[in-house]
């Protein structure tokens, strides 16, 4: 066995055996399809050279005579490894490992281009550049190639189309700024002057470099023309010298349908300079042609006057004799053409190029044609043109007609109105409302059906905008006047942000004649803003006791009044508004008053706090008499009244409730519940029903809503903050146990 191998190892080639060579005794290949090397790569192998040293040897042959180098010429080529050969030539060494194979031209190429190239790390112009070596010097074809690279002959050729490319969207290429896919699309343009437009438009757009997809589409609808639709013969090879036909053109996507598969259609012509030189020399031989014969020819802009926007669009004064006249009845189920009309009269007519397909198409004036036929004994058909004016024409007297009706009856309805005392009837206001309704805009119809159409269940828009309109028809006379004032005022009811200086003009003209104030109105609603703003300001602050201060601090020029205008007695009983408890009154009693005006109060809760004096003028007032009696009785015991019950956050939950049932509760705020109606019904009043005249209740968990003993103190602090809020001075309170 082991005989066997050695005489199989004898009988193959000698293999070459790696050896030190020496750095300057070798000298690159000049067919090595690698031309750049990429600075960070090459940095990296230097660092590694150094570190490790050449782990793999390199390639070379002998030195053919036949390449020529400046200067002293070198022992060896290199045929693979210019990588590590840069790298240690950089690195300073002196020798470096590599093997020496006698090898012919074909044999290296072979080597540099199949072996290696398709596993380096070449871009792929570089990579096309050796395949076009490799064909044009040794012979290979696509399909060799293909077969040695182990991929497919599209991919041969998609590649070896790069090499098309002008040295303006090659510079775009090394630059980064068109990759294979894009530089491809402009490699199929087979003129150069097109490629470097193509390249600018593609790579300097104002959005950055295109996409792979808005590239292709630019280059197809811009640089390739479908041949279909060529005015010229595309089988006439003498249109343009050196042109040839169309179909075996190289040229035509359908040649070379490997290069364009994202080219649906085989009949397109990648060249547009030819597609217009053949278009142009048809164009003049048709011209040349009809001139011949006697015939008008009109081109370009004198062409465009007649026939702006082409053949198959209608003209004014002209008609085209090979289009159909569509006014015409129909002959064997086609509309005949006016040439088809016309073969038994005589007209003069011209040719006029059509500007969007390049043809020249063959017209009369439209006032000769009907001359012509007539003179034959044909009767022409009216036009599109005669029936839009007989329309307008009935449009015209039927505006006229309705002009003048309106006139009269506008002059009737004034002396009618005028007889009854200007006034509408029911059905004239219904009318007229209808009539609004339906010219309102739709935002504004809106508007009014949620003010008119009220339910409980959830409504859609247009159900609600219907039930309004559907209510027209049943509403009294004064429904009818208050909606067609709703609808003259409805658009002033919002301000737009596109029109923030307009003023409503009618609204307040109406304001005006009917009495109602708009300073009223935004008086209520700056009330109404600094009530919530307080009410704010109350929730974010801490719900605890009011702090009280010793000494009274009041306001700088308010506090200074030298004679109050209201005068105020110790012992008497004052009521002050809660502006954060919906405007209920609180009563307290005056215990001093102080030089300066300010006035010591003791509150139903038997709390002491100290106002200013032009506070205490703004928000206090005499209790009334019902007041007096109460707080006369419960005088002695303060710490047992029974107050308003907030909750929580400060809101009241009664300031009357039932003598029998304290579940049935009244804040003393708008309309009385049936209870309180029964109740003064009797002869009760309201001052029996106040929260502090109840006893004690307690609910089923057992324990006391309300204060029972001298001990329990109910603390209202949401009152006396807001009283600070408001503006008062508020003093240190005091707490009172009952004697």
């Amino acid at each position: 066995m082991n005989d066997m191998t050695e005489a199989q190892h004898l009988d193959a080639p000698p293999l070459a055996l790696a050896q030190a060579l020496r750095i300057d005794e070798i000298h690159p290949s000049p067919t090595n399809p690698r031309k750049t090397f990429p600075e960070d790569a090459h940095a990296e192998m230097v660092k590694t050279v150094l570190r490790h040293g050449v782990m793999s040897p390199i390639l070379v042959r002998p030195w053919p005579d036949k390449y020529t180098v400046e200067g002293l010429q070198p022992k060896y080529e290199l045929i693979a490894g210019e990588r590590r050969y840069r790298a240690a030539k950089e690195a300073g060494l002196e020798y470096i490992p590599g093997t020496v194979r006698d090898l012919d031209d074909h044999e290296t190429i072979e080597l540099q281009i199949i072996e290696n190239l398709h596993r380096k790390d070449l871009n792929e112009l570089e990579e096309a550049e050796g395949y076009e070596v490799a064909m044009k010097k040794f012979g290979y074809t696509a399909e060799q190639l293909a077969d040695k690279i182990k991929v497919s002959k599209a991919y041969i050729y998609a590649r070896l189309k790069l090499t098309a490319l002008c040295e303006k969207a090659r510079e775009a290429f090394r630059n980064g700024l068109l990759d294979a896919s894009r530089a491809l699309l402009i490699a199929r343009i087979p003129i150069a002057t097109l490629q470097i437009r193509a390249t600018k438009e593609i790579t300097e757009s104002y959005g950055g470099v295109w996409s792979y997809r808005q590239s292709a589409e630019w280059i197809q609808r811009n640089y390739m023309l479908k041949l279909t639709e060529a005015p010229f013969p595309r089988a006439d090879e003498t249109l343009v010298a050196g042109a040839g036909k169309c179909h075996p053109c190289p040229k035509r996507t359908g040649s070379s349908p490997e290069l364009y598969p994202d080219v649906k259609s085989a009949d397109i012509c990648t060249d547009p300079e030819c597609f217009a030189a053949k278009k142009a020399a048809w164009m003049d031989r048709q011209k040349s042609e009809a001139e011949a014969t006697g015939k008008t020819v009109l081109l370009g802009d004198d062409a465009r006057k007649i026939m702006p926007y082409g053949a198959g669009c209608e003209m004014q004064h002209y008609v085209v004799l090979d289009r159909q006249n569509d006014d015409a009845p129909k002959v064997d189920g086609e509309k005949p053409t006016y040439r088809t009309m016309l073969a038994d009269a005589k007209v003069e007519t011209m040719m006029v190029e059509d500007t969007r397909t390049g043809k020249l198409v063959e017209v009369a004036k439209r006032s000769e044609v009907k001359k012509a036929m007539v003179a034959a004994g044909i009767t022409p058909p009216a036009t599109s043109s005669d029936r839009e004016r007989e329309a307008e024409a009935k449009v015209r007297e039927e505006n006229e007609f309705r002009r003048r009706l309106h006139r009269q009856v506008r002059t009737a309805f004034f002396d009618d109105v005028t007889e009854r005392g200007a006034e509408f009837n029911e059905d004239e206001l219904r009318l007229v409302t209808r009539q609004f309704w339906s010219c309102t805009w739709h935002e504004n119809q809106k508007k009014l059906s949620a003010i008119w159409v009220e339910s409980e269940e959830k409504i859609e828009e247009h159900e609600r905008n219907r039930t309004l309109f559907e209510r027209i028809g049943t509403m009294t006379p004064a429904e009818l006047c208050l909606l067609l004032i709703d609808l003259s005022l409805i658009g002033q009811t919002q301000l737009n942000t596109y029109s923030r200086d307009s003023h409503p003009t009618h609204l307040l003209d109406m304001a005006k004649r009917l009495n109602v104030s708009p300073d009223t109105i935004r008086r209520e609603m700056q009330v109404e803003k600094e009530e919530k703003a307080a009410k704010k300001k109350g929730k974010a602050a801490k719900a605890v006791a009011p702090v009280i201060e010793t000494e009274p601090t009041a306001e700088p020029k308010q506090t200074e009044t030298a004679t109050p205008s209201i005068e105020y007695k110790v012992g008497e009983r004052v009521s002050y508004g809660d502006m954060a408890m919906d405007d209920t009154e609180t009563y307290a009693t005056i215990q001093s008053i102080a030089e300066n005006g300010n006035i010591e109060l003791l509150t139903h809760t038997g709390k002491h706090m100290v106002v200013a004096r032009w506070a205490a003028e703004k928000w206090m007032k005499p209790a009334p008499l019902e007041a007096h009696k109460e707080e006369a009785k419960t005088e002695e015991t303060p710490a047992v009244v029974r107050t308003k019950r907030t909750t929580t956050t400060g809101k009241i939950e009664a300031l009357y409730t039932h003598p029998e049932n304290a579940d049935l509760a009244w804040t003393g705020r708008g309309r009385k519940p049936k209870w309180v109606e029964a109740w003064l019904d009797n002869g009760g009043t309201l001052e029996q029903l106040l929260a502090k005249k109840r006893p004690a209740h307690k609910p089923k968990g057992g324990k006391s809503t309300l204060a029972t003993s001298a001990n329990d103190e109910i603390v209202i602090p949401r009152c006396d903050k807001t009283l600070e809020l408001q503006g008062l001075d508020v003093a240190q309170t005091t707490h009172h146990a009952a004697a």
